[in-house]
């Protein structure tokens, strides 16, 4: 589950989660979903979807995934809306940081390209939905300094 369900479900409470209500930035350290302490995720509602910023690693129920970092995505509420079950909307949308390469698809699945990160080979700004989003600095224990700039 992203954090955005988790904040939803009541699993995360608003103090874990920072909200951009307007244009202009916001930073914050985001820790893993997976800790129970910290902040847990950027949110910038705009019009009838969020863009959502969050840290995952490779721990608890993520312990298979192959890359570890910021994600970046979308939830479209129309499209995640129960009258429109079954229809083609998606619902989440994951921003990739990194181009597809199939041969990954196999131990991976095609989301391995997706966390952001901070570092040698590692893509660290996205442009998503328009917004900015830029790792600042990756830390030992698993927290990353993420700043979100809605334009």
């Amino acid at each position: 589950m992203f954090a955005w369900h988790r904040w939803k479900l009541g699993w995360l409470d608003s103090g874990q989660i920072t909200c951009l209500r307007k244009r202009g930035t916001i930073d914050a350290r985001l820790t893993p979903i997976e800790e129970a302490d910290g902040k847990k995720a950027l949110v910038s509602r705009v019009g009838t979807a969020a863009v959502v910023v969050e840290v995952r690693r490779a721990v608890s129920e993520d312990t298979a995934l192959c890359k570890v970092g910021v994600l970046v995505y979308r939830v479209d509420f129309k499209a995640g809306a129960p009258e429109n079950v079954g229809g083609r909307g998606i619902p989440v949308q994951l921003k990739p940081a990194r181009k597809d390469d199939r041969r990954r698809w196999g131990n991976c699945g095609r989301e391995w390209r997706a966390p952001f990160g901070l570092g040698r080979g590692q893509v660290s700004r996205a442009t998503a939905w328009g917004h900015r989003i830029t790792v600042l600095r990756a830390f030992r224990d698993g927290s990353y300094r993420v700043r979100m700039t809605r334009t």
